[in-house]
């Protein structure tokens, strides 16, 4: 197992190649969009990993020339790794050689790494799902209204909505990630010709749905406004086409409804509970493994 300090690199790069990939910044929309450019479609996860690795690299690189000056240059010791009692006297040891030493422990060094990290995720999901029951609880009735008046600055009211507005799914983004297009982002306009002045409110649809969107003429187009923003390769995708979004937009997940937000919400909670409870259930094993085994 790598020793702490490089476990605290690579969770911190992870953080950071996930915020970019979130936000579309950085090496990893440059690296995105020559797979676009060359290849017409990119991989997330391969995407996110080869960002990673070579941000992890020079990073590992400087970790070890600087442990490597503390030590005066001598490799850390490797001694005493099943017993603390086998261990070196400690002016002879480094830190980071101890730190080496716990975390390849027996002793319950990889649970205890398990345990947080479920503890975390699991806290994660719950709260993600209270956000979501907490907004569908708060969406008591749909507002109607026309995308003109989005197009004018409008902001609803209710985050349900029905607006009336032409869909444009010849212009819906196509971008490819993870080889599967499955989510379709479509523009909802007044009028055609004035869409390239910016467009104020898309439909975030399945791909398989695309058949229900009413298309060629001014319909209602029911749903529920996303808190997002348009994923960034679609934004730019939409603004190379002339049908990028203007200042303030809306996304509406397509036939969303308060009912659905609900059930997902107890989906997430109960996914989020197990995790948690298993993440606890590692950190009583790990605890009683260092009470037993010292």
């Amino acid at each position: 197992m790598m020793p702490k300090i490089y476990q605290c690199a690579a969770c911190a790069i992870g953080f950071a190649v996930i915020l970019m990939g979130w936000l579309y910044v950085g090496p990893y929309r440059w690296l995105a969009e020559w797979q676009l450019e060359h290849r017409g479609k990119y991989d997330t996860f391969f995407t996110g990993l080869i960002v990673a690795v070579l941000l992890f690299l020079p990073v590992a690189g400087v970790i070890w020339i600087v442990q490597r000056w503390r030590t005066g240059g001598a490799a850390p010791s490797r001694a005493g790794r099943g017993d603390r009692s086998e261990r070196a006297p400690a002016s002879r040891r480094s830190r980071w050689a101890n730190e080496v030493e716990d975390s390849v422990s027996p002793r319950g060094g990889v649970l205890r790494w398990l345990s947080w990290t479920a503890i975390f995720l699991g806290a994660v999901f719950i709260i993600i799902a209270a956000y979501m029951h907490i907004r569908a609880g708060a969406m008591t009735q749909q507002e109607h209204l026309s995308i003109s008046a989005l197009e004018a600055g409008t902001k609803p009211s209710s985050n349900w909505v029905s607006v009336s507005g032409i869909a444009l799914t010849d212009a819906a983004s196509d971008v490819v990630r993870d080889n599967t297009p499955s989510i379709r982002y479509v523009p909802i306009v007044s009028d055609p010709a004035a869409a390239r002045g910016g467009v104020a409110a898309y439909i975030r649809v399945l791909e398989r749905r695309m058949g229900l969107i009413e298309t060629g003429a001014v319909a209602e187009h029911d749903g529920v406004l996303d808190e997002l923003e348009l994923p960034g390769p679609v934004r730019v995708d939409f603004e190379r086409r002339g049908f990028g979004p203007a200042p303030k937009y809306f996304v509406i997940g397509f036939q969303q409804d308060p009912r659905r937000l609900k059930r997902t919400s107890a989906g997430f909670i109960r996914a989020g509970s197990y995790i948690l409870i298993g993440g606890i259930c590692l950190g009583a094993v790990s605890w009683w493994l260092r009470a037993r085994f010292g």
